[in-house]
């Protein structure tokens, strides 16, 4: 097992412990929920309530010295990271693999109530608020999909998303943000959401048409 320091910094910030907790839970949380129950009820009770997701955007920013043209792919390439590969707000993880681990941070959008098949122009009246998030994947996603696997086991490994608290929607511009990323010190990742090949509000709208939002 490898430890790693992590590290959320923002500015104008305002935080929701509790409505990201919410979010996430706790093992006590679960514990006491459902203590007692019969398997049954504990299988109903969690297919009535799982229906948040968390999906991800590869390929978010053009490559320096190449034309940003040529790199827009034709859609989003979207993906999905486990409910238990959050860690909420940590200050340092345990990353039970020996590959490589890369590293991008993002800005993680909240979903405020459900929705579906959302026009481009109304998509931010479904955003309850943002979030710093550290999308890490294990390097054998490649190896992975030479096998003819997909690569949800090199995203959605434990302890792979690292979540920031909570930024309020009012704070920031999250079309002009500037995304930083430093590991030991030195700056690895950085760009400002206006450069995204595709804005937020696009991102929404995609894949809205092809599943439902849930709020969270």
């Amino acid at each position: 097992d490898r430890q790693i320091q992590v590290q959320f910094f923002f500015f104008k910030q305002k935080t929701a412990y509790e409505m990201l907790r919410s979010l996430v839970g706790s093992e006590m949380c679960i514990r006491d929920r459902y203590m007692g129950i019969t398997m049954k009820e504990l299988y109903t009770s969690i297919i009535k309530q799982s229906q948040r997701k968390i999906l991800g955007l590869g390929k978010n920013y053009p490559e320096p010295n190449q034309p940003v043209s040529a790199q827009i792919p034709k859609t989003p390439i979207v993906f999905s990271k486990a409910w238990s590969s959050i860690v909420y707000n940590p200050k340092q993880i345990t990353i039970r693999s020996n590959h490589k681990v890369n590293h991008e941070t993002e800005l993680g959008v909240i979903i405020s109530k459900k929705c579906f098949n959302v026009r481009e122009e109304d998509a931010f009246n479904y955003v309850g608020g943002y979030f710093l998030g550290l999308d890490l994947t294990l390097d054998f996603i490649a190896e992975l999909r030479k096998q003819g696997n997909s690569f949800d086991l090199g995203k959605s490994a434990d302890n792979l998303l690292p979540l920031s608290s909570f930024i309020d929607k009012s704070l920031i511009d999250p079309n002009n943000l500037d995304i930083e990323l430093k590991v030991n010190n030195k700056v690895v990742q950085f760009d400002n959401t206006k450069n995204m090949l595709f804005p937020i509000q696009y991102q929404i709208s995609f894949i809205s048409k092809y599943m439902t939002l849930n709020e969270g």
